[in-house]
């Protein structure tokens, strides 16, 4: 049954962005909400929603707090807080949560209501690092290059931390931690040995760590190059040099694959309760017209350019609003890496915490920089068009181009933001929407995300869905 009917929301059309194509919800119908209601959503409700939510256990699920508007006509359209969490007992528990709060209730005519996924997610995302088990590659073969300048040698780091392979200590992933304190570490510390089939830093080139016979290799994908004090390094996910745990055992109960309540509106009808129980759970969810995945990005507005803390970085969220199986889908779906000749490029220090945003960069060799000269942050394929600096939220879309390492996919950067907290953090992170007019597939977390006219970076993909 429905919660108490909500009172009508002032000036719906105001706040009405695209429809999105959405059959959880029956008799009516899904946009996104832009205009007052975003900006009250985004400046006031969010904050306060986010600090009550923190704590609670949300098992092995991740939790979305996003803002729909919803009704049955555009002028009868509520905004509705939607809270998105395959944890029943999470979901329900972050509900309660809400409504105790009453923070809602200062805001005329805002629902509340609890999903399995965001409505537009026709399954569950995940990290888009690819993995090959054993067997090993065998020993690294570094290809030969001619003798070069040896760039100057930084100070050693500290024991817990030493690479395990042969690696050059100028050649190391850290993150501005340890930039400003040569690797203080905790003793839990390990690292992990980082490789790529190129010596040369260019966007979008695949890179992969490889323990040997004692684990998988892991794929990711390399991004813009930072010039940070002088010492250049290249961009990257962290994710890739953390441990993937198996979650196939959730053990939390799970909700009902397209479950929906929500508060109900002043036009509902005696009728609408029933016809609308009886479809949750059982709407769907793999119909044509919800093929709307998401990948997930980093903001690029960022503490190595603003100082500013985790907690006023975000990422960008993508649903994906097509599934079109292009050349480039089917080579990457049937893709074996040849990785004998794999040159190692630099190691990652993992600990046990982390960090504000999902990223890692690869301090590059003086040589490899001098090699690249001109074209470094070159956009492959688009006429000369460099990456030119920072971007961030917008109030209007934008389009965009992700670099994977088998070329680039075209998109459009959405409005508004979505209120992310992994399963694992007790922080939440901020999400932007992008497009995406093709699929992207394991491996390419990592690809840069840039402005198509102006070069300027938004961010790279960490989470999707694959090849959609």
């Amino acid at each position: 049954m429905f919660k108490p009917k909500l009172a009508p929301y002032p000036n719906p059309g105001a706040s009405l962005g695209r429809e999105i194509p959405c059959n959880k919800i029956r008799r009516r119908k899904v946009w996104v909400a832009i205009g007052p209601a975003r900006d009250a959503f985004e400046q006031e409700i969010v904050p306060e929603i986010k600090m009550r939510l923190q704590k609670i256990d949300l098992g092995h699920a991740d939790l979305f707090i996003k803002l729909y508007m919803v009704g049955k006509k555009p002028e009868s359209a509520n905004p509705i807080l939607m809270l998105c969490c395959v944890n029943a007992n999470a979901a329900k528990e972050a509900e309660a949560t809400v409504r105790e709060s009453a923070v809602l209730e200062k805001y005329e005519g805002f629902g509340l209501g609890i999903t399995d996924l965001p409505l537009e997610h026709p399954g569950p995302v995940r990290h888009l690092f690819y993995q090959e088990f054993p067997p090993s590659p065998g020993p690294a073969r570094p290809r030969p290059v001619r003798p070069l300048p040896t760039p100057p040698t930084p100070p050693p780091l500290p024991p817990p931390v030493l690479p395990p392979l042969d690696i050059p200590l100028s050649l190391r992933i850290v993150d501005f931690d340890s930039l400003e304190t040569l690797g203080s570490s905790d003793g839990q510390a390990c690292s992990t040995a980082v490789f790529a089939l190129s010596s040369e830093p260019w966007m979008g080139r695949r890179i992969f760590t490889a323990d040997g016979g004692l684990g998988p290799t892991r794929f990711a994908t390399a991004g813009i190059i930072l010039d940070v004090g002088g010492d250049f390094y290249q961009l990257t996910v962290g994710h890739l040099f953390e441990p993937e745990h198996d979650v196939s055992d959730a053990g939390f109960l799970p909700m009902s694959p397209g479950y929906c309540c929500f508060d109900g509106q002043s036009d509902d009808e005696e009728s609408d309760s029933d016809e609308d129980a009886e479809s949750r759970g059982s709407d769907g969810v793999n119909s044509k017209d919800t093929q709307s995945h998401n990948q997930i990005f980093p903001d690029a507005t960022s503490e190595w350019t603003s100082g500013r803390t985790g907690d006023d970085m975000f990422r960008l969220l993508s649903p994906s609003s097509t599934s079109r199986h292009t050349s480039r889908n089917l080579e990457i779906h049937m893709r074996s890496y040849d990785i004998s000749d794999r040159i190692p490029i630099g190691y990652c220090k993992r600990t046990l915490r982390r960090f504000p945003i999902d990223y890692a960069i690869i301090a590059l060799r003086d040589a490899s920089v001098e090699a690249m000269s001109t074209r470094l942050n070159l956009i492959p394929g688009q006429d000369n068009l460099y990456a030119t600096g920072i971007g961030g939220a917008s109030n209007e879309s934008r389009n965009i181009i992700v670099v994977t390492s088998s070329g680039v996919i075209h998109g459009e950067l959405l409005l508004g933001t979505v209120a992310y907290r992994s399963h694992d953090s007790f922080c939440f992170q901020e999400l932007v929407q992008v497009n995406l007019e093709e699929a992207v597939f394991e491996g390419d977390c990592g690809s840069p995300v840039l402005d198509r006219v102006s070069g300027r970076f938004y961010g790279h993909v960490i989470m999707g869905a694959p090849e959609v």
